[in-house]
């Protein structure tokens, strides 16, 4: 059992939820499909401006806000150049080595901000 055993619940649950888009979503939402990376393109975008609201709006919030709109923006470059030079390689997990790994590193950083 690993130290991060946690967070195969999340994981496994976001497998079931891609499993049952791909059955009814047809072929471009496989895991390795086109509509996994524009759906994971969409929610980024509606990331950055729930961000960028929080930081033109709150007093209390700004700083998050802009951390969220630099990260979510971040991610999304990263699935844009990939697409753009090369697109054979784009899958929704072709910029991740781990989810796990990556919910390890990213969780300190969003709960810093309210410590």
């Amino acid at each position: 059992m690993s130290a991060l055993s946690f967070l195969d619940g999340p994981r496994a649950q976001w497998h079931d939820a891609l499993t049952r888009v791909a059955l009814y979503g047809g072929p471009e939402f496989k895991e390795s499909g086109r509509g996994v990376v524009s759906a994971l393109a969409f929610v980024l975008g509606l990331t950055c401006m729930f961000g960028l609201s929080l930081a033109f709006s709150s007093s209390g919030l700004w700083d998050f806000g802009w951390y969220l709109a630099f990260l979510s923006f971040f991610h999304f470059s990263e699935f844009v150049l990939v697409a753009l030079f090369n697109p054979r390689d784009l899958t929704a997990n072709c910029t991740l080595d781990s989810w796990c790994q990556y919910g390890a590193r990213i969780h300190p950083a969003i709960t810093e901000p309210f410590d």
